[in-house]
């Protein structure tokens, strides 16, 4: 791990109550499955997606502040134009990936339907 300034103001403030962490960090991610669940619909078939969507996109959130805001960035040799770039960059991605799901998903519903497949109850 790279060292850090310590003078550099981090998330969470050191002393900050674990607890309160959690609730926050929970109420974001709930926030999150709400727009998951307009885009995916409400349906139990649906349920695991919103999941899996939210988990893909916190993931992805987190892991590229981390790295951000971390000191490591700045010591891996990357150009400042490439690191100036990068959260778009990756912003960018995952909507590509999120286009891509949607488009899967309407393709396999269609390809169902033209199948004449009825839904497993």
């Amino acid at each position: 791990m790279c060292s850090t300034d310590p003078n550099r103001n981090t998330y969470p403030a050191e002393g900050a109550d674990p607890a309160h962490l959690v609730t926050d960090a929970t109420h974001a991610f709930n926030v999150l499955r709400g727009v998951l669940q307009r885009l995916h619909g409400d349906g139990a078939a649906a349920r695991d997606q919103v999941d899996l969507d939210a988990l893909y996109i916190w993931s992805t959130v987190q892991g590229v502040a981390g790295v951000m805001n971390g000191e490591c960035v700045h010591r891996m040799d990357l150009k400042a134009r490439v690191v100036k770039q990068a959260v778009q960059h990756v912003m960018e991605r995952m909507s590509i990936g999120m286009m891509g799901a949607a488009a899967l998903a309407h393709a396999g519903a269609s390809a169902s339907h033209a199948r004449g497949d009825t839904p497993k109850r």
